[in-house]
């Protein structure tokens, strides 16, 4: 299965050394969380999606849609605890 990964809010440095298409080993440190200023006033934080099918998005994805979009996003973007593994994330 192929799927698409988003990770959101990261700091500005950390795309230096991204790219679409990278491996990245499991465990690996590949990027750092951007603070309060690079985040447009939110708390340091990670937004972590799976994606199924990108369409026609290229280099980004919603995070957020018009809740009249939500059944067809919340099928794309299934819960990351299915890859996390984590069932205490809600």
């Amino acid at each position: 299965m192929i799927f698409y990964t988003l990770y959101g809010h990261l700091a500005a440095s950390s795309l230096n050394a991204l790219h679409i298409g990278k491996t990245i080993k499991e465990g690996a440190v590949f990027a750092t969380i951007g603070d309060v200023n690079e985040n447009g006033g939110w708390a340091s934080h990670l937004h972590f999606q799976i994606i199924r099918d990108m369409g026609e998005y290229l280099n980004d994805y919603p995070g957020v849609v018009d809740p009249n979009e939500a059944d067809f996003y919340l099928k794309n973007c299934p819960n990351p605890n299915w890859i996390l593994g984590r069932d205490d994330l809600g």
